[in-house]
């Protein structure tokens, strides 16, 4: 890995559709490519976070078979 002044890692492998780049004919297709690659990217961010908010509230709330307090 590639390490920046204070030791932490600047780079992370990214998983490319090579044959969908290669297949790129122009610059405004390449262009197109790393957008979506970005949009895609940012899709899967949000779908974890939103898995790991799920799963903080439902540790966090009232256990099953136990009445909540009324």
């Amino acid at each position: 890995p590639i390490l920046d002044d204070n030791g932490q890692q600047k780079t992370s492998a990214k998983l490319v559709d090579t044959k969908r780049l290669l297949g790129c004919k122009t610059p405004e297709e390449v262009a197109s490519f790393w957008r979506n690659m970005t949009s895609v990217q940012a899709r899967v961010r949000a779908a974890k976070n939103t898995k790991k908010k799920t799963s903080d509230t439902v540790s966090a709330g009232t256990p099953s078979g136990q009445a909540s307090p009324s």
